[in-house]
């Protein structure tokens, strides 16, 4: 029955892509994504900055399903935007991105809340699912390290056993 530790998240841009800045779609990695997944910006005195980042969540469980699993951000501070949107179906791999600014096709981003989560659906044994993110910076704001969270939440359930909530995630910026 799946568990949080039963869950990773990795980079995306390929098998062996160990940096963040190039974690813009492509295949998943097999490095796990950090609280860096934001890189530390420069803000910009005359306009807003938009930045994308995609990661997979993979149930690194060998045998069960997660059900009804569901994202949603929690922020400390205000004064960068995030916002989440799915990559695709399970298993996919992410359109690569140009560029850190360019902006992934087909996806919609949304700011889902503990009390209006997005659904992701249903994760089987090692399967994978890609996420991305947005960023958006005000110009002219210190915005590094604002502190939003990811987390992931949903059921485990298998051969007629009571369903096992759980929640897991981890900080981004």
């Amino acid at each position: 029955m799946p568990f949080p530790e039963d869950f990773s998240f990795r980079l995306s841009g390929g098998s062996g892509n160990t940096f963040v800045d190039k974690s813009i779609g492509g295949a998943s990695s097999v490095v796990l994504a950090s609280v860096d997944l934001f890189a530390p910006a420069t803000p910009s005195l005359f306009q807003e900055v938009k930045d994308f980042r995609c990661f997979y969540i993979r149930n690194d469980d060998p045998s069960f399903a997660v059900e009804d699993l569901v994202v949603y951000l929690e922020r400390e501070l205000a004064t960068t935007e995030v916002r989440i949107g799915l990559g695709g179906p399970v298993n996919s791999t992410a359109f690569l991105l140009e560029n850190v600014n360019s902006i992934p096709p087909g996806v919609s981003f949304s700011g889902p809340t503990i009390s209006a989560p997005l659904s992701v659906g249903t994760l089987d044994a090692n399967e994978i699912m890609p996420i991305w993110l947005e960023r958006i910076m005000p110009a002219a704001k210190d915005f590094d390290r604002d502190g939003v969270t990811i987390t992931f939440s949903g059921t485990g359930c298998a051969g007629g056993f009571a369903p096992l909530a759980f929640t897991t995630g981890f900080r981004i910026c």
